[in-house]
């Protein structure tokens, strides 16, 4: 059996093992992890999807748990389904999960230079964001343009907390 590389991964397989998601446009690839727009049951969410060993799963079993503690207006939420394992024919497992969905854009996307009143809003948001992971012992470690989120209307979303200790 031949190993795959997550770039070749066959979106239609998580479906397939999923009953009721719906695969919408892909967000981002990277070398980690694909992640995609999706319905489930009626709802939007993201659907992350990595290739798994020890050290991914324990990083995704942390993502997790911080976004199940961390309760934040600036924190995207864990989604309905538990993470999942999915053995593919190569042998080898991918694990998935679904986040809610930020409508927004990346703040590395944004038009600039921002107004005060957009960048009071941002450093508001993001430090609230943080305040709250501190609160519960986790420091985010990669806060940047590129994981943060401009919502639709005016606040900020600070996303990819995998990075927690």
């Amino acid at each position: 059996m031949q190993s795959i590389h997550l770039s070749q991964l066959d979106p239609r397989t998580i479906t397939n093992d999923c009953q009721g998601l719906v695969l919408g446009g892909q967000l981002k690839i990277g070398s980690q992890k694909r992640v995609w727009r999706c319905a489930y049951q009626g709802k939007a969410y993201v659907l992350k999807a990595l290739m798994a060993d020890d050290a991914t799963l324990r990083r995704v079993k942390r993502e997790i748990q911080v976004m199940r503690i961390c309760s934040s207006a600036y924190l995207p939420k864990f989604g309905p389904l538990p993470l999942r394992e999915l053995r593919l024919e190569t042998g080898e497992t991918v694990l998935y999960f679904l986040e809610e969905y930020i409508d927004g854009i990346l703040l590395s996307s944004v038009h600039k230079p921002m107004s005060s009143k957009e960048v009071v809003c941002l450093a508001s948001c993001v430090a609230e964001a943080l305040g709250v992971l501190a609160k519960n012992r986790y420091v985010h470690r990669d806060v940047k343009p590129m994981n943060i989120i401009h919502k639709t209307g005016s606040d900020f979303v600070l996303i990819d907390a995998r990075h927690c200790p």
